[in-house]
């Protein structure tokens, strides 16, 4: 494999640079794919563009990839049916007349963060199901869409570390006890540095907290007031022009419910019985589908729209998405250039000789954070980080738990920071927020949560 050393930080520093200047991801990610496509090709343009888009067929080779850009496509047409039904002013009126039924924008986030920490097999199923499900709703209590992201995205990756049956879970408890192994640790590590995984912990608790206490930055809050004058507007001019909602909550209730229950119904049976064996993302397919299926079952009952008119709006709403799913191809592309170049073990590597033992886990925390940031990946930090955090941690004695909850932590902290995550995407896609405005919002508790987990790294690293 060919070492670009210093050469493989470009890519990501374009990416990130642009992205936070330019306030447009699809000209960030685009410009630091060709960058790092040109560094690969040793500066000809020509092999560059080949390779470039070599690399982005390749990301359709892998299934999962593919699923959740059909899982995105077909949610987006089917709640554009369901608007056009009325299934949302339907539920706006519900709520206006039946408060028990959602008491407060309190309680909507509170079901928002319930949901995500209820789905935990993937992170991306978890931003599906939860985005999916609670931003109709938050649109109807008048909830910034922003908000609702900060909720549904501070509990997908976090939750899914944490908890030793979802996907990544499972998968940790067997790569970490390898290599917990190898230098003598105990196959058990993942159990072991479960108290450790900070920044895990902060979000998912965090957060709660943030939601029960009404406690936000100034900046979500401005955003907040700002969207619930816009919608009360909106409302008061409907009102005004004798505009009706003959729209039904039913509309929207039932895919909604259906999109759930069958997810985790199809999950028992992919799994041939076994819950956690499932297949997460081919089971949200077919609820999806299902839960269309019904959306146009309704429809054409109520006769509020024929068979062609439907499919026109399905389609209407699938294009509404198609900028989404781009950013996603390419972020999907991104990601696979960074571990091409070789971007998480140059910088492991760079660092790791010099340092003083009891800082070795900050240090580790904030290279983790820095590569899935510049990767947008919580994968591809925390398994470039943990091969060679957890030999140098052996090696110069630290404690070794809590240096594998620093390579998670930081993984974690990137990948619900960063402008350019897989994730960051999904979940802008799922709460129709717009990426950079997500991103900016979401910053001020990303950076505390930064702040109190780095302390804590410091202080536990001079007394472990």
């Amino acid at each position: 494999m060919t070492d670009y050393g210093i050469w493989s930080l470009i890519p990501p520093a374009i990416a990130i640079l642009l992205a936070l200047t330019t306030k447009n991801v699809f000209i960030s990610l685009f410009t630091a794919i060709f960058t790092g496509s040109l560094i690969i090709a040793s500066g000809n343009p020509f092999t560059a563009v080949s390779g470039m888009f070599d690399t982005m067929v390749g990301v359709f080779a892998t299934p999962n990839n593919v699923k959740s850009i059909f899982a995105i496509l077909i949610v987006g047409g089917m709640i554009k049916i369901i608007e056009t039904m009325g299934g949302v002013d339907g539920l706006i009126q519900a709520l206006m007349k039946r408060r028990s039924l959602v008491r407060s924008k309190k309680a909507a986030l509170v079901l928002t963060w319930i949901i995500g920490a209820m789905v935990f097999t993937t992170g991306a199923m978890s931003i599906l199901v939860s985005g999916t499900v609670s931003s109709p709703i938050c649109k109807a209590l008048k909830i910034a869409p922003e908000k609702n992201a900060q909720v549904v995205h501070a509990v997908s990756s976090p939750v899914v570390t944490l908890i030793p049956f979802s996907a990544m879970g499972a998968f940790s408890v067997a790569y970490l006890g390898n290599l917990a192994v190898e230098v003598g640790g105990s196959p058990n590590i993942y159990y072991e540095s479960l108290p450790f995984f900070i920044t895990q912990l902060i979000f998912v608790f965090g957060t709660l907290l943030v939601i029960l206490t009404g406690f936000d930055f100034p900046l979500m809050k401005k955003t907040m007031a700002d969207y619930e004058k816009k919608m009360t507007e909106q409302y008061e001019k409907e009102e005004q022009s004798g505009k009706e909602h003959k729209g039904k909550a039913i509309y929207l209730i039932l895919p909604m419910v259906l999109l759930v229950a069958l997810t985790l119904i199809f999950m028992v049976i992919s799994g041939g019985g076994n819950f956690l064996a499932g297949d997460g993302m081919t089971s949200f397919l077919f609820a999806a589908l299902v839960a269309l299926l019904v959306t146009l079952v309704l429809c054409l009952k109520d006769k509020l729209m024929n068979l062609d008119q439907a499919v026109g709006v399905f389609m209407k709403g699938c294009g509404e998405m198609i900028s989404i799913a781009t950013i996603l191809t390419f972020a999907y592309t991104f990601g696979a250039l960074t571990t091409t170049l070789g971007t998480g073990a140059f910088l492991g590597n760079a660092v790791g000789s010099f340092l003083p033992r009891a800082l070795i886990p900050a240090v580790i925390y904030l290279i983790s954070a820095v590569i899935s940031m510049s990767t947008g990946s919580l994968a591809a930090a925390s398994n470039t980080i943990a091969p060679i955090a957890i030999p140098m941690a052996a090696v110069m004695g630290v404690h070794l738990p809590l240096a594998v909850g620093a390579v998670y932590s930081g993984a974690v902290l990137g990948d619900c920071a960063s402008p350019i995550s897989d994730n960051t995407i999904l979940t802008c896609s799922t709460t129709k927020c717009d990426v950079m405005s997500h991103v900016r919002t979401q910053l001020p508790y990303a950076m505390l949560n930064a702040a109190i987990s780095f302390a804590l790294f410091v202080i536990l690293g001079f007394i472990l």
